[in-house]
């Protein structure tokens, strides 16, 4: 094919599969047909030219807009408390009822919906949160839970003042895979989470979680490891747990 070669200023025979320049001789393009590098080039060229197509169809404004409908599905099943199952299940309905070609080729199974959430959402929340903490006091309230893998995860949640609203403030700072469930094990998880996210632990006032023994136990506890650390801490127990253990015991 001919070519304006940027150097030459000229349109030149230009070979896609060796992305090379010639001179519109047929001598010398038959040269260059005969060459091993040429034919071995060839041989791969039909498949460079789909990933090229693929390349083209990443960065178009199609991919561009279904990138947006399967972030705005997977916000509205965050915001709604809804199970990141039902993303492929919503997407298949306005494929049936729409004809826009967005529609036919978004996709959102269970991994990759999965994945948006947690490395997109996630993160820019978590910085989010941890922007805000930087000159601001704050307590920190955590929970344990086990996942479908059998595994023990912590979610810490941080309590702040908001000026802007005029009111308390919750803000969900990491999940965190649980290793060590002991007080010594849940403490460091805790000061570590604030240290990677660049939060200050001199601002840490309050502490408040459910009422197990390695949470607010007497003699060694998360909450005793906190105040020895922190003497001027807050900690306080769960109110929930607290009014369930006054519902339990009151009859």
């Amino acid at each position: 094919m001919l070519k304006l070669n940027p150097q030459t200023g000229e349109n030149q025979a230009f070979c896609r599969a060796c992305a090379l320049f010639y001179q519109n001789h047929k001598g010398d393009l038959e040269k260059h047909v005969d060459r091993t590098q040429h034919k071995q080039n060839m041989e791969k060229f039909p498949e460079l030219l789909k990933q090229q197509d693929r390349l083209a169809n990443f960065a178009s404004p199609l991919r561009d807009r279904i990138t947006n409908l399967e972030l705005r599905i997977l916000a509205h099943i965050c915001e709604n408390s809804q199970s990141v199952c039902s993303a492929q299940g919503m997407l298949e309905v306005m494929q049936t009822e729409g004809n826009d070609p967005i529609f036919k080729k978004a996709t959102l199974g269970y991994t990759k919906a999965g994945n948006l959430i947690r490395e997109g959402f996630g993160k820019f929340c978590t910085q989010q949160t941890a922007s805000k903490l930087k000159n601001k006091y704050f307590s920190i309230i955590f929970d344990e839970t086990t996942d479908v893998s059998i595994k023990t995860k912590m979610v810490i949640v941080v309590c702040q003042w908001c000026l802007e609203k005029g009111k308390l403030q919750f803000d969900v700072l990491d999940l965190v895979d649980v290793s060590d469930g002991t007080a010594d094990g849940l403490t460091n998880c805790i000061l570590s989470r604030l240290e990677k996210h660049g939060i200050s632990s001199a601002r840490f006032v309050g502490f408040s979680a459910d009422t197990c023994n390695v949470n607010f136990g007497r003699i060694k506890s998360v909450s005793t490891l906190l105040r020895d650390r922190f003497p001027k801490l807050a900690t306080v127990k769960c109110t929930c747990h607290n009014f369930h253990l006054c519902a339990k015991h009151s009859y």
